[in-house]
C-alpha cells in the first residue's frame, strides 16, 4: 500500500497508483467556517485552533479533521501579519491591497474599490502592498522542512493571494474593469501588470523559503461563470495570458519540482488550451454543472496534459443523500481516474447547507471503492 506522498506524486504524473488521492483544505475545497465547526463536532474533536487568516468565510485548516478523513495532502501557509486586515466600526474592514469589505449574509462583498475611478498614472503610483508587510516568513522553513522530512503527505504551497483577475475586480470594480478590457485596454493591461508584480514578489517571498520542499503550488483566477467565461478569449489572450505565464514562470523557477495548481470556477472550456500554455498542471475545480465542463469530454480531450482536482458536484449531489454522494464519488472516479490524473476533492468550498454526512461519506466512498469496478 502507498503511503500518501507516493500516492499523490503517481496521480499528478499521470500514473496509476492504490487508489485515488483526496484533498480537503485548499484555494477551493475549503469548509466554510460553519461547515467546518459542524463537521468538528460531527467528529468529536475537542479543543478550537487559531484561524490562519481573517475576514473569509474559510478560515480554518484543522489537520485533525485531515487525519480524521485521511487527507492525503498538508498545506504549507504562511503567517499573515497582525498588520492587515484592519477592521472598521462599522464592521468592515480594509486588506493589505486597500480593498474595503463588508460582510453579506455567509459572504463578504467589495465595499470599496480604490482604483475604481484611477488613471494609468495614478495606478501606476498607488501605495501597491509589499510581500514582507504582508508576511511572517521567519519560521516557515523550517516548518517545511519538517513536513518534508517527517511525514508522508505531500505538500502543497497554499494559495498566499487571489488571482490576477480577481484583485482587478476587486481593486477597480468587476464592471469596471470589464469595460476596460474592450474600452481602455491599455489601462487594464497596467493594472494587470501591477498586480502581477505584487504576486511575483508574493511567491517568491514564500517559495524562497520552501519552494524546496513542495511537490504543489496553488494558484488562482476566476475566469467563469456557470455559462460562459467572464470575458471574450481574445480579452484573456491578450490582456490576462501574458500576466499569468510570467506568474507561472517565476512560481517554476522557485520550485521546478513542483505542479502547478489553478482554480478557476465556471464554464472555461475555451480557454483551457491557453490555460496549459500558461504553465498549469493540475486543474480546478471541474465544475460538472458549467456549461461545457462535461468531465469526460475534459478526460479525453485534455487529460494526458493536465491532472484534474475537485469535481464532486457541491451544488446538487452533495446536498442530497449519502447514497447521493456516494454515487457521485464513484460516477467521477470511473471517468477521471485513468493512468491517474485525478486527486478527489469538492468542487467548490463546502458549505454550511451540506450534511456532515456527506462529507464523510465523500471520503469514506474514495477508500472503500474499487477503481476497477465500473458502476
Amino acid at each position: 500500500m502507498m503511503n500518501s506522498r507516493e500516492r499523490v506524486l503517481k496521480t499528478i504524473n499521470h500514473q496509476d497508483a492504490d487508489r485515488p488521492p483526496m484533498d480537503l483544505g485548499g484555494a477551493a475545497s475549503s469548509l466554510n467556517d460553519v461547515a467546518y465547526f459542524n463537521l468538528k463536532k460531527y467528529l468529536k474533536i475537542s479543543g478550537d485552533i487559531e484561524p490562519f487568516r481573517q475576514g473569509t468565510t474559510s478560515n480554518y485548516y484543522d489537520e485533525r479533521i485531515l487525519d480524521r478523513l485521511n487527507i492525503d495532502l498538508r498545506r504549507i501557509i504562511a503567517k499573515r501579519s497582525s498588520r492587515y486586515p484592519v477592521f472598521h466600526e462599522d464592521g468592515s474592514f480594509t486588506n493589505e491591497w486597500g480593498i474595503k469589505y463588508i460582510k453579506q449574509g455567509e459572504y463578504y462583498e467589495t465595499r470599496e474599490s480604490p482604483l475604481a475611478d484611477a488613471d494609468e498614472s495614478q495606478i501606476k503610483n498607488y501605495a501597491w502592498p509589499k510581500a514582507a508587510d504582508i508576511f511572517d516568513t521567519n519560521d516557515l522553513y523550517k516548518e517545511a522542512k519538517r513536513m518534508y522530512s517527517q511525514t508522508e503527505y505531500a505538500l502543497v504551497a497554499r494559495m498566499p493571494c487571489w488571482g490576477l483577475v480577481d484583485m482587478a475586480f476587486q481593486l477597480r470594480g468587476m464592471e469596471r474593469f470589464m469595460l476596460d478590457m474592450i474600452t481602455n485596454p491599455s489601462l487594464a493591461r497596467c493594472l494587470i501588470e501591477n498586480i502581477l508584480e505584487v504576486e511575483i514578489d508574493i511567491y517568491s517571498l514564500i517559495l524562497e523559503q520552501i519552494g524546496e520542499f513542495v511537490h504543489i503550488v496553488e494558484t488562482c483566477d476566476d475566469l467563469g461563470s456557470q455559462k460562459n467565461l467572464l470575458f471574450s478569449e481574445r480579452c484573456f489572450r491578450e490582456i490576462v495570458k501574458p500576466g499569468r505565464t510570467a506568474l507561472n514562470t517565476e512560481i517554476k523557477k522557485k520550485a521546478p519540482q513542483a505542479k502547478i495548481f489553478m482554480h478557476s470556477c465556471g464554464a472555461i472550456t475555451r480557454i483551457i488550451p491557453d490555460l496549459i500554455e500558461t504553465g498549469i498542471d493540475i486543474l480546478n475545480p471541474i465544475q460538472p454543472n458549467a456549461a461545457g465542463m462535461d468531465p469526460e469530454v475534459l478526460k479525453k480531450n485534455f487529460g494526458d496534459q493536465l491532472c484534474f482536482h475537485g469535481c464532486i458536484d457541491t451544488q446538487i449531489a452533495f446536498r442530497g443523500s449519502v447514497t447521493d454522494t456516494e454515487d457521485e464519488v464513484k460516477k467521477k472516479i470511473n471517468i477521471l481516474y485513468k493512468e491517474g490524473g485525478y486527486i478527489v476533492a469538492p468542487a467548490n468550498h463546502i458549505m454550511s447547507d451540506v450534511p456532515v454526512e456527506n462529507i464523510v461519506a465523500l471520503y469514506q466512498t474514495v477508500e472503500n471503492y474499487n477503481i476497477r469496478r465500473k458502476k
